[in-house]
């Protein structure tokens, strides 16, 4: 491969080439996708930039034919993807189609979106670009794709409204069904996701994939401000996704005690149940979160409801280890004797997982319910031989 110092001597116009211009013929379209790549190439001296800019806008004036593909691409893509405005005027001044698309369908206007380019996504536009052309294997549009670079996340919001402004919808599905909204919340840009509100996006939508909504993606991400936003536009709290999982569920199940507060206030049910049967304490106690867990429970979280492989919150705390929810369920009235379908209990979770801890937590509960003297003694001499079994 070439050094930059050697490519720029190669395709340096000199003053001979410049006054001998109309015996020249048109030159090919790879060998100005070589020096457009020595434009865009990052360089501090200001004179090597015009000087290649300069070059590149000669060079135009041959006669070659911009929208022929070199490599896969096209000149346009290839500068919007740099977001070089000066190059992407001269393209098109000199006639690049800019809806011509690369094989998968990505456009110009994909590319600088994408990159998050959001004066380029303007220039193109104003050039005939189409806010609304789809990529032939996804489906995406630019308003989809602003929204793919977390490099550029923070610029997404620029972009976004630009194509909006000049036509782009605002409800359209991309891949998987999801809307600009949708990704918005999944790729948490909060800014972004509040101005697509404002121009009308559909609070409601679900994505094709799994049935997600803007709600599930903001409550997983402890969105409070969005979900106040979506609420307040008709956002059904109670909302499923394929798995039957609420919003509530994806707020406990990832450690957000603020976001599952606001939801609870809300109307959330605190019992729900997903596919597995479990409930959103299920999903807090599986998380190892005792202020979320107690914030349930006082709630009026049923503590021994079971999921379906017949374990309740306890049974799941006592087999993971975890002694301070253990503690805090004793204490919300979860039941110890409960079983699952062969009467396997918390405390045989425990022994087995060798919680001596929990073992003699859930063996103190039990002297506080109706055990006999006989029934206790008998029960610690079972915990003492199943820990000295494991223990060997």
């Amino acid at each position: 491969m070439e050094s930059s110092s050697s490519t720029s001597t190669l395709f340096a116009i000199t003053p001979m080439i410049r006054r001998n211009v109309h015996r020249c013929r048109a030159i090919s379209a790879d060998t100005l996708m070589t020096v457009l790549n020595r434009l865009l190439q990052e360089t501090d001296s200001r004179s090597e930039k015009q000087k290649a800019l300069d070059d590149f806008r000669f060079l135009l004036r041959l006669g070659v034919d911009v929208n022929e593909r070199v490599g896969g691409t096209i000149l346009l893509v290839r500068a919007a993807r740099s977001g070089h405005r000066a190059a992407i005027a001269a393209l098109l001044r000199e006639e690049a189609e800019p809806n011509t698309a690369l094989a998968n369908g990505t456009t110009a206007l994909h590319e600088a979106s994408r990159r998050g380019h959001p004066l380029s996504v303007g220039l193109l536009l104003a050039g005939g670009a189409d806010p609304n052309s789809k990529q032939a294997t996804s489906g995406m549009r630019a308003l989809h794709v602003s929204f793919e670079d977390p490099l550029t996340g923070q610029r997404a919001l620029e972009v976004v409204r630009v194509l909006v402004s000049k036509g782009a919808e605002v409800n359209a599905r991309g891949q998987y069904g999801r809307t600009a909204l949708l990704l918005a919340c999944r790729y948490q840009n909060l800014p972004a996701a509040l101005y697509l509100i404002s121009k009308g996006a559909d609070v409601c939508a679900r994505d094709r994939m799994d049935g997600s909504t803007a709600l599930h993606f903001a409550s997983e991400y402890g969105q409070t401000e969005l979900i106040t936003l979506l609420l307040s536009k008709g956002a059904d709290v109670e909302c499923r996704d394929q798995d039957q999982q609420r919003p509530l569920h994806m707020a406990a199940g990832n450690g957000w005690m603020e976001t599952a507060v606001l939801l609870v206030s809300k109307g959330a049910q605190v019992d729900a149940l997903d596919v597995q049967r479990c409930t959103p304490l299920h999903h807090a106690v599986a998380d190892d979160n005792a202020p979320l867990v107690s914030f349930l429970l006082s709630k009026k979280a049923n503590p021994n409801l079971q999921n379906g492989q017949g374990r309740t919150p306890l049974m799941v705390a006592s087999e993971a280890g975890f002694t301070e929810i253990v503690r805090l369920l004793l204490e919300g009235g979860a039941d110890r004797r409960v079983g699952t379908g062969n009467g396997t209990t918390a405390l045989d979770m425990a022994r087995r997982r060798r919680h001596q801890d929990i073992v003699s937590l859930l063996r103190s509960e039990s002297e506080s319910r109706s055990e006999t003297p006989a029934d206790r003694e008998k029960e610690a001499q079972i915990d003492d031989a199943a820990l000295a079994y494991y223990r060997a």
